[in-house]
């Protein structure tokens, strides 16, 4: 900051990080099964490109992932892997915001996931 400029906090504003963002997430693992689950909180931010300024709410999605690992010691199976994966299991959707134009994203495209619910399957073989 220059000596003698105003401050302005730009965070928890729209386009500027949220006060709060956070994940957390735990897994369990038994054998060759590892089963994991991930949950995102992206917090509010305040719309203050017009006026009176509005509140733009906050975005929570939560993410599972299944990891299946052969036990092969030769084989076809030797060395395989096989993960699904879910993100946003909830086809969570970011709060809307206000747009003066059609050609404007209508939300926060600097701090929520444009994605929704996205599903993978992996197949892997180490050689």
């Amino acid at each position: 900051m220059l000596a003698g400029t105003p401050y302005a906090d730009a965070a928890g504003t729209i386009f500027n990080p949220p006060h709060w963002r956070t994940q957390g997430g735990a897994s369990w693992e038994h054998d060759q099964l590892t089963v994991s689950t991930f949950a995102n909180y992206i917090g509010g931010t305040t719309d203050n490109r017009l006026t009176p300024a509005v509140e733009v709410g906050s975005f929570l999605s939560v993410d599972f992932t299944t990891q299946w690992r052969s036990s092969a010691k030769s084989g076809p199976l030797r060395g395989v892997e096989v993960i699904a994966s879910m993100a946003n299991v909830f086809n969570e959707r970011p709060a809307p915001t206000r747009t003066t134009s059609s050609s404007d994203p209508s939300f926060d495209t600097t701090n929520y996931p444009a994605n929704g619910r996205t599903i993978s399957i992996t197949l892997r073989k180490a050689w």
